[in-house]
């Protein structure tokens, strides 16, 4: 995958705030960059500039280096911790690209991307650059996109929608924060055609636009978390001529499938007939998926979520309704409600039907009696009265949810904790 040449040849350029750098400069920053390393070097971006991130990738590709992308947000002493572990040769920050120790020519052109770490040290997943890259195709549409950044641009998915833009030769709008405020507002003024955001960033996005506001949308994509019916119906109204896009891709599993039906869930017939090259089942209620683009290993050391068949058990709880299978939350999230185990998304997804609800967000809070209780941190839509959705919220529940998964606490708030990646923080 040669993405110096790829970069070179590409129309789009990067939207920076007010400055606009065509691809074809990034690619001329590339080559200059490249002559610094080695063949099989190993290099470390510790930055999230986008533009240095294009540059370096693109130069570091082209020696077949090891490139490990490690996000902003970890501290310092840890990157240089980091850094002796995987035995980096190259540290590139925010301003300075500077060699630590000599080159050993040990890589073999290979990209490793970070889970989020944000309550332990993050887990680094290896992938093949076909596994990330080859998926994107340059087409006379993809080249009139624009796309908005509203992920970190060193998480997985923010890595994505990057490569969608270069590679599909779209111009890639970058605002100057990541605030929900910010990318409204570049969304408008930039008039973008496609964004990719977390549920949790669709609906305050929403919430943010008023009907003679609305941004005209060629393409809506969402990603990293589940997305309820709601959620797909609200933005159906919003941009009723845009293509909806619910894309399944993780750290570990790749980029997966994609559901473009406007329904929750995806196809249950998937689990007989898979989706495209990727193989799906459900073991003990937890997908699993079987693709060439999951990662090859956890560099970091952890054991491979991967078993000796070739499947990778995803964390995500599933259940089928008729001929959907949905999504119901993660495995490793449930809370404990008097001996019952209760996923805080499917909770919320029931809640989430009230109509003057924006937002809301299920945790767990500590009983003497039945170990916890489930409290509901609600967001009311604009116009709506704070305690006439409070008291819908307390009827909806009791109407749609079995007793042990009604909150006994609603609040209202006026937004949720969002956690850096875009979704809602979970503890």
């Amino acid at each position: 995958m040669n993405l110096l040449e790829r970069l070179a040849s590409c129309p789009g350029q990067l939207i920076l705030e007010e400055v606009s750098v065509p691809y074809s400069l990034l690619a001329q920053s590339a080559l200059r960059e490249s002559e610094r390393f080695q063949t099989g070097d190993r290099i470390m971006l510790w930055t999230d500039e986008v533009d240095r991130i294009i540059t370096i990738l693109a130069a570091a590709l082209s020696r077949s280096a090891d490139i490990y992308i490690a996000h902003r947000t970890i501290a310092k002493e840890e990157i240089f911790t980091l850094a002796s572990r995987f035995g980096i040769e190259w540290l590139v920050d925010q301003a300075d690209i500077q060699r630590i120790r000599p080159s050993s020519s040990s890589g073999s052109g290979s990209i490793f991307v970070m889970t989020s770490g944000t309550t332990r040290a993050p887990k680094v997943a290896r992938h093949a650059p076909e596994s990330l890259l080859a998926t994107q195709r340059r087409t006379e549409k993809s080249e009139h996109a624009r796309w908005l950044l509203t992920y970190p641009p060193t998480s997985f998915a923010g890595l994505q929608v990057v490569f969608s833009a270069v590679l599909g030769g779209a111009d890639l709008v970058v605002p100057r924060e990541r605030t929900i405020t910010a990318l409204a507002e570049a969304a408008e003024r930039r008039q973008v055609s496609h964004i990719s955001g977390t549920p949790t960033f669709w609906r305050s996005f929403l919430s943010l636009l008023t009907p003679t506001e609305r941004v005209s949308l060629q393409q809506v994509t969402i990603g990293g978390e589940a997305v309820d019916q709601v959620t797909l119906d609200r933005l159906g109204e919003a941009f009723p001529t845009a293509r909806i896009t619910h894309i399944y891709a993780s750290t570990e599993a790749g980029v997966g499938f994609s559901v473009n039906d406007r329904r929750a869930g995806i196809p249950a017939e998937w689990l007989q007939c898979g989706v495209g090259d990727v193989r799906l089942r459900v073991r003990n209620g937890v997908l699993e998926i079987q693709s060439q683009r999951m990662l090859k290993r956890y560099e970091s050391g952890e054991e491979t979520p991967v078993d000796s068949e070739g499947w990778l058990s995803t964390g995500d709880l599933v259940r089928t309704d008729g001929d959907r299978l949905l999504f119901v939350g993660r495995a490793d999230r449930r809370l404990n409600v008097g001996g019952f185990k209760v996923s805080p998304e499917e909770v919320e997804a029931v809640l989430m039907q009230c109509a003057g609800v924006a937002e809301v967000q299920v945790s767990g809070v500590p009983s003497p009696i039945s170990g916890q209780v489930l409290a509901a941190s609600v967001v009311p839509k604009p116009g709506f009265e704070a305690e006439t959705v409070k008291k819908a919220v307390q009827r909806l529940a009791y109407e749609r949810l079995e007793p042990f998964k009604v909150p006994r606490i609603v609040r209202i708030v006026q937004s949720v904790t969002v956690a850096d990646s875009g979704k809602k923080a979970r503890q």
